[in-house]
């Protein structure tokens, strides 16, 4: 004689097994790492969630004035010299002041702050523009790391493109020079890479790996 079917106990049955396939589905962890970076959450794996580090040292209104000429650099208060002025960048086309005694803050990586690009081929700095002025860490890494540029205002004439070499600065000099390169970002907090919180090449490809196709 045939027993009735038990509803209650089949359900369980089914739920038990929806879940174990889910857990095992490689994909889904790869997807929902995906959403995180393009969404600007920082995915899950310790990478992307350690702290990382901001620097707030470009002086606003300090390139070109009105007349076309530039505007002269403000002495420095935090200089250890009495009467100090701010250091001026050395590119030409958007030449401006920064502090070069400005410290780094930590910051959690998925806040969003201002992108901005050096190139250690050409000395320069350059920002990805448009919604890429700001971003999260994650978000900052990858705009530079695919940011292509075809043509560089400053650049030297012999300047072979397209400028592919793109990573967020990563000491007191590279910092300097992405001052015053776009999205008025001048006095605002930037992304950098300096010392203990520096990616590795590694990393950068899990960054990449991460993040949504263009």
């Amino acid at each position: 004689m045939l027993r009735p079917l038990r509803p209650h106990g089949t359900f369980q049955g089914l739920l038990v097994l929806v879940l174990s396939v889910v857990a095992l589905d490689p994909n889904r962890a790869q997807s929902d790492e995906a959403h995180t970076a393009s969404d600007g959450r920082a995915p899950s794996s310790p990478l992307f969630q350690k702290p990382r580090q901001t620097l707030n040292h470009c002086i606003p209104n300090t390139g070109l004035g009105i007349k076309g000429a530039y505007v002269a650099c403000p002495v420095n208060p935090e200089s250890p010299k009495e009467g100090e002025f701010y250091v001026r960048t050395n590119s030409t086309a958007h030449t401006t002041c920064y502090n070069p005694y400005a410290l780094p803050e930590t910051r959690p990586p998925d806040e969003r702050h201002a992108v901005r690009c050096f190139s250690p081929r050409l000395g320069l700095g350059h920002s990805p523009g448009g919604h890429a002025c700001t971003g999260t860490y994650a978000q900052a890494v990858i705009a530079c790391a695919r940011l292509s540029v075809i043509h560089l205002t400053g650049a030297p004439n012999h300047t072979e493109y397209p400028v592919t070499d793109w990573r967020l600065a990563r000491n007191n000099a590279e910092v300097g020079e992405v001052c015053g390169s776009g999205c008025n970002s001048d006095g605002q907090p930037m992304w950098i890479d300096f010392d203990a919180y520096r990616i590795g090449g590694d990393d950068t490809q899990q960054f990449l790996d991460s993040a949504p196709p263009t």
